[in-house]
């Protein structure tokens, strides 16, 4: 029985953020990697902007084996700076969008967060329990002006965490006691990206759509699974059921992977069942089959719609 696909199966040596990412920005560069909460990213966008994340940990002092806890809704600041931190060796730990008081508190405290990566609505949660952290913790917070400094890019220190070492904390939901931590490493979370890839038959090109929370521990496939193969992940704010069949559509550029292959879902509540139909490029065409969509109790949906001709 043949293994788990591997490194060389995506033409790079060994799965790691710079090995992956730069490897598809260089053959992909302005094709859209993925559309988080509405906001296209292109490979090479990815590339500059989680280095630029990197180099902004690397000033407040963040190094190899430190931690940098990401704590804000669904935004594409949460995945440059959870890529971003793993180029220098750092450690990310994933914390729920709605903790707060002494769930909040608790997980900062495992973690040992020297950076806290939060938004406006968070911002006086974080500050509420600053106080009773164990060591001082920066905070940045996602806002015009981090967005603007990411968006320009450059380059970053690269020392990126080893496919083998302690890459990214995610928590249980807490809901027996405490929330424990999950430690993964990035060989792992791309291991199980690239099976997750073929289990979907996700190729270059196409598309899933999610709606799945980053801080979940089953999100970690729709950013890196688009890495391994060339495609594009839609991931939704949040999801709504009446909504979502308005937003599974892309904007994908010309020079995208496999002539601008994508899908779009029509059918969509109360729950996603297949896609009814999809375009290629410019023109509405019917998909040579119709898949169900994969749809789980938390929301998230997946599909892969391949155009006829």
């Amino acid at each position: 029985m043949s293994g788990p696909p591997g490194p060389t199966d995506f033409g790079v040596d060994r799965f790691t953020v710079p090995a992956v990412l730069d490897r598809r920005a260089e053959q992909y560069p302005d094709c859209v990697m993925m559309s988080i909460a509405g906001a296209d990213v292109t490979f090479e966008q990815m590339r500059q902007r989680s280095r630029a994340a990197a180099r902004m940990l690397a000033e407040l002092g963040v190094g190899s084996g430190d931690c940098v806890a990401l704590y804000t809704a669904t935004c594409p600041e949460w995945v440059y700076f959870w890529l971003g931190e793993a180029r220098i060796g750092a450690l990310s730990a994933a914390v729920n969008a709605a903790d707060k008081g002494d769930f909040l508190l608790h997980n900062l405290r495992v973690a040992r967060a020297k950076v806290v990566v939060t938004d406006a609505e968070r911002r006086p949660r974080v500050e509420e329990i600053a106080g009773q952290l164990d060591a001082a913790t920066d905070v940045l917070v996602q806002d015009d002006s981090l967005s603007s400094t990411l968006a320009r890019g450059g380059d970053g220190p690269d020392n990126p965490t080893g496919p083998d070492e302690l890459g990214s904390l995610f928590f249980t939901s807490g809901t027996t006691g405490p929330s424990k931590a999950v430690a993964t490493t990035w060989h792992y979370l791309f291991t199980v990206a690239a099976t997750v890839a073929s289990a979907w038959e996700f190729g270059p090109g196409e598309v899933v759509w999610s709606a799945m929370p980053l801080f979940h521990l089953s999100a970690a496939p729709t950013v890196l699974a688009p890495m391994l193969v060339g495609g594009t992940t839609v991931l939704a704010e949040a999801f709504h059921p009446t909504r979502c069949g308005t937003t599974c559509a892309p904007t994908a550029p010309s020079a995208s992977p496999a002539h601008g292959r994508w899908f779009r879902c029509c059918r969509t509540c109360p729950r996603i069942r297949a896609t009814r139909s999809c375009r290629c490029g410019s023109s509405p065409r019917r998909p040579s089959t119709q898949r169900p969509t994969a749809t789980s109790r938390s929301g998230m949906a997946v599909a892969s719609s391949r155009c006829t001709g």
